[in-house]
């Protein structure tokens, strides 16, 4: 986005796509500062999900270990690649999701549909990336790790013999 540089900014042109914007707004309307994404502040954790993990879902299988008191995992995405092997998956129903949830919980902070991945008969790649999170209480955020289930109707997936590779990207958010 382009803005006039009066007192009293004012939008004027859409920006290039791609373009950063680089200023902070200093001695401007405040509504207008970038917030910095602290990039180097992502972490990421990759689990590899055998056909026996995958086939004993819903059980959950934990991608990120409880952090250390007083600190939240705050997702930020999550990729799914699923190699297959000799047989791709029956997926017993339509809503059957992968979904990465705080350990014991099943409310989904992010979900891939297994229709689209698992049941293909090539190597596919889903990737979602997190969007809210509204509502929870704090005890319910405050040092509980991350898991992967297969929510939906079960049973879930069936015959596969391929593998998925889950690939989850968090920031650690200290609580006060």
């Amino acid at each position: 986005m382009v803005f006039s540089s009066g007192k009293d900014e004012a939008f004027i042109a859409p920006g290039t796509a791609g373009t950063v914007l680089t200023s902070n707004g200093a001695g401007r309307n405040a509504s207008y500062q970038a917030i910095p994404f602290p990039a180097d502040k992502i972490q990421i954790a990759q689990v590899l999900l055998s056909s026996t993990d995958l086939l004993a879902l819903p059980t959950a299988k934990l991608i990120v270990a409880a952090p250390g008191s007083g600190k939240m995992i705050l997702p930020v995405s999550l990729a799914l690649q699923f190699k297959k092997n000799m047989t791709a998956y029956t997926i017993a129903n339509a809503d059957n999701a992968f979904e990465a949830v705080y350990h014991g919980d099943t409310t989904a902070l992010l979900s891939i549909l297994a229709t689209g991945l698992v049941d293909q008969a090539a190597n596919t790649v889903s990737a979602k990336a997190f969007s809210s999170l509204a509502g929870l209480a704090q005890t319910k955020l405050a040092a509980i790790g991350i898991d992967l289930i297969l929510g939906g109707t079960t049973p879930g997936l069936t015959l596969g013999d391929g593998t998925v590779e889950a690939t989850f990207a968090y920031q650690l958010v200290t609580l006060t």
